[in-house]
């Protein structure tokens, strides 16, 4: 962890390259150089932020602020930053942060509310994936107690439980003093009230309130969506369990990059992945290829995103005593029944919904596959691009096969939306 002093037109031509509008902006209010920034650096796994305070580097080690149940102004430039809630049984992602990237963001859809309604001091940031695990780590084995030995994995952590995949890959990444970072500029409090409060800067202040809306218009959408999904299930008598409707909204809001998906690692973006790839192939002796997914939002349109049925936590409600590949088939036969009806309900016609049907392309997966209800085998998943580069960079012998047994594969959807 490090942080140096800096000045705006030391760092501009580095958040031209990151955000090429937001420094436009900047430039035409010609900023002096007695506004601070900070360039600091974060090792994987290390928080920014808790529920208290965010956390910077300092010539005295790590200094913990408050800020009012925000975090300060800054801007991503290198590699990622997640933001997350935990409670006692899940951990879901909320926010992926890459470079170019500014928060808070959604602080500024509540700024002009009388009330507060956005619990920014239940969230976490950690620099790269809290939402990270590797496929074939899901037992006490004797791999994995060699393992545990190596690195000094305490007892408490579970490899059953993909939650704690990112400890251990924080531990490894520290035990190998990883020169993995991520890197973020943070602006001063003075940048912050500038922005609120000069009339100058106002064209800031309408930049953040109109990233604001965009990233956040399909969650506060939500409720015209939860009406058209009610209508058209009575309509067409539709029935079908609580938990599958809760992943078809899953499955909508994944596709729009509303909401984070997974993807599989194939570069440094989100974790140390080399290093972790060669630990794994070294120290753990697995059978598998070593593949790591990580939760991602969709940000392009060649991106494919999954999700599991199997193995998910931003669900309230609870998977029942009913096998994943039943709620797979279950998901599978409704969509479309609820694709085809937002072509014509009131409440969704005009909206992207009702383009979903043409534009939304969707592939179903378990571990056995179902060829009488087109669900692909999870070993198909070998044909995406970018387990294709894993396998060929981190295959280390030829007995090493493909994770196809891993919980995430027990039942899963592919996404993509164009």
């Amino acid at each position: 962890m490090s942080a140096r002093k800096t000045c705006w037109s030391e760092i501009k031509h580095v958040v031209e390259k990151a955000n090429p509008q937001f420094y436009t902006l900047i430039e035409e209010i010609k900023p002096g150089d007695n506004l601070p920034l900070y360039l600091a650096e974060y090792s994987y796994g290390q928080f920014f932020s808790d529920n208290k305070n965010y956390y910077f580097p300092d010539k005295n080690g790590i200094s913990t602020e408050s800020h009012g149940g925000r975090n300060p102004l800054t801007m991503v430039l290198k590699n990622t930053l997640e933001l997350y809630c935990e409670t006692t049984s899940n951990v879901f992602s909320w926010m992926i942060f890459t470079p170019g990237d500014l928060l808070p963001i959604t602080y500024w859809t509540d700024i002009v509310s009388p009330y507060l309604v956005n619990p920014g001091s239940v969230f976490l940031s950690t620099a790269g994936s809290r939402n990270a695990f590797l496929l074939n780590l899901h037992s006490h084995n004797e791999a994995y107690r060699k393992l545990g030995k190596r690195y000094a994995i305490p007892d408490d952590i579970n490899p059953e439980n993909a939650f704690d995949h990112y400890k251990i890959f924080k531990l490894i990444a520290e035990k190998e003093k990883s020169p993995w970072r991520t890197e973020i500029l943070c602006f001063s409090e003075k940048w912050f009230s500038n922005i609120i409060n000069k009339k100058s800067w106002a064209p800031l202040k309408m930049y953040f309130y109109e990233e604001a809306a965009a990233l956040t218009a399909c969650l506060r959408n939500a409720p015209f969506l939860n009406f058209a999904m009610h209508d058209i299930r009575n309509i067409r008598n539709l029935k079908h369990k609580e938990y599958s409707e809760e992943i078809i909204k899953q499955i909508l809001f994944a596709a729009l990059g509303a909401m984070p998906a997974f993807v599989p690692a194939h570069n440094e973006e989100a974790l140390p992945l080399d290093l972790l790839a060669n630990t794994f192939n070294h120290e753990y002796s697995i059978q598998n290829t070593p593949i790591i997914f990580h939760a991602q939002k969709k940000i392009n349109v060649e991106d494919t995103v999954y999700l599991s049925i199997s193995q998910n936590n931003a669900i309230t409600c609870d998977l029942k005593t009913f096998r994943p590949l039943m709620y797979l088939i279950e998901i599978k036969d409704h969509i479309q029944e609820y694709l085809h009806g937002f072509r014509t309900h009131i409440l969704t016609k005009n909206t992207v919904y009702g383009e979903m049907q043409k534009r939304l392309s969707l592939d179903y997966f378990s571990e056995k596959g179902n060829a009488q209800r087109n669900i692909l085998k999870a070993v198909h998943l070998s044909s995406d691009s970018r387990i294709k580069k894993i396998c060929r960079e981190y295959t280390a012998k030829p007995a090493q096969t493909f994770p196809e047994r891993a919980p995430f594969f027990k039942a899963f959807v592919g996404i993509n939306f164009k």
